[in-house]
């Protein structure tokens, strides 16, 4: 017979959790969790706990949300729209009778609960979906994912079936090559961790320029949120729940896909590149880059892109799952408890349909637009511009180093990087005037 306990220390969940970490969704584990907590607090955090006989067969972390109205308790799963995948914390094979035991216990509360981000992929969408007491099902969102193919060249073709194609990801490639001494660095563990620190600073840089004009919502880029990171980073290494793959080139960060990682999975979470590199189509390139690396030397069984159908994920990915919410209400006879599951209901689907039509990509872009001009740094002291020449018999490139002008604005930087890939070259730093002048030429 299963039992229930319930509590609301966050300190007594970690430590439970710390010896049950049995889930095999790495945002529903103790590395995660451990500092997920420090930053998000909240008196409305609730934990049951499932024995079986005196066994811990199930952890459920709860929040409490909104205003009690009527009687009525709302609940989700804690990580509401910060996890991109949501379930119990329990062995697979446990999920059915831990969904019914708990569904059982919280029905005297009247709750109305919210599902969000259940992938059909899982164990919980099979029971959930079955369930008499769903009030409404809404699908969210498409989840690409690659199973990952033991000989790169066999999967290159298979998802580039033109050969064209293929050669011109080749040459984009190959161009970044020439560049500089262009490497990826894959981050894994504690000693990759410690190995790679330097790279791992220059990641929220990265990621800043990227989504300068947009409102992410991860707000990764953000100072405020850099100690969050930084400590979420070392502890997912330190228990190999993390993997952030690196595009460095002469020593810069230039591009990054940070991954939730679990034995044999890799959940794509934050991605970013250096927006200077347009012409290079870097974003593209990084994931051949790690793909290739994956099916050649892992254990990496599939690459899961996880929230989101954008271009680039339908390139490499053949396969979906989808994510969904379900509005579930423990008493359906309970007036009350029926218009609360109406309101919610109507507020998500309505949500789901402005998603579809554009409209919050719309309002999001606009966001980081008005965020972008509030938040707009200095001019740097020195100004920088980017003087084209005229081609001379006795002109010379200067060797280029793309570390020496990181420190640039990003579109002095794309100009520089533009005409590189078009076939001229640097051929002298000037400074004058206060001003740095970055002559280009063909020197061929």
């Amino acid at each position: 017979m299963i039992s229930i306990t319930e509590y609301k220390d966050n300190a007594l969940f970690l430590e439970h959790l710390s010896t049950f970490d049995v889930a095999e969704n790495p945002y529903q584990s103790y590395a995660f969790y451990s500092v997920f907590f420090k930053n998000n607090s909240s008196n409305n955090y609730i934990f049951y706990e499932l024995h079986e006989d005196g066994k811990l067969i199930a952890m459920i972390p709860i929040d409490r949300y909104g205003h009690n109205i009527f009687g009525v308790t709302k609940m989700r799963f804690i990580g509401y729209r910060k996890f991109n995948y949501q379930q119990y914390i329990c062995k697979d094979e446990d999920v059915k009778r831990v969904h019914e035991a708990f569904i059982e216990h919280v029905k005297p509360s009247k709750v109305v609960f919210d599902f969000y981000d259940i992938s059909d992929a899982t164990p919980l969408y099979n029971v959930i979906s079955k369930s008499e007491l769903v009030e409404a099902k809404i699908q969210l969102y498409c989840c690409p994912w690659i199973r990952i193919n033991n000989d790169f060249e066999s999967f290159f073709k298979e998802t580039f079936t033109s050969s064209k194609k293929r050669t011109e990801l080749k040459k984009f490639q190959k161009r970044l090559a020439e560049l500089g001494d262009l490497r990826l660095v894959n981050v894994y563990d504690e000693q990759t961790y410690q190995e790679n620190r330097s790279y791992l600073e220059q990641i929220y840089r990265v990621h800043k320029e990227r989504f300068a004009n947009v409102y992410a919502t991860s707000f990764f880029g953000s100072e405020s949120k850099r100690s969050y990171y930084s400590e979420l980073i070392e502890t997912l290494m330190k228990y190999k729940k993390g993997y952030i793959s690196l595009v460095v080139l002469d020593d810069v960060t230039i591009a990054f896909i940070f991954c939730l990682a679990n034995t044999k999975m890799l959940i794509d979470w934050i991605p970013a590149f250096d927006p200077a590199f347009s012409k290079y189509n870097l974003g593209t390139v990084q994931y051949k880059m790690l793909l290739e690396e994956l099916c050649n030397n892992s254990s990496i069984e599939v690459f899961d892109y996880s929230k989101g159908s954008s271009v680039y994920k339908s390139r490499w990915a053949k396969e979906n799952t989808y994510n969904y919410q379900f509005i579930v209400n423990t008493c359906p006879g309970n007036l009350f408890c029926g218009l609360e599951a109406w309101y919610e209901k109507s507020i998500f689907s309505f949500k789901t349909y402005l998603r579809e039509k554009g409209v919050l990509s719309w309002i999001k872009h606009k966001i980081g637009s008005v965020r972008a001009m509030m938040h707009k740094e200095k001019e740097e002291i020195i100004s920088v511009r980017v003087e084209h020449l005229q081609a001379e018999d006795n002109r010379k490139a200067v060797e280029f180093h793309y570390k020496d002008i990181r420190e640039y604005p990003v579109t002095v930087r794309e100009e520089v990087l533009s005409s590189i890939y078009k076939g001229e070259s640097v051929c002298a730093y000037n400074t004058s005037d206060g001003y740095m002048t970055i002559q280009m030429a063909d020197c061929k």
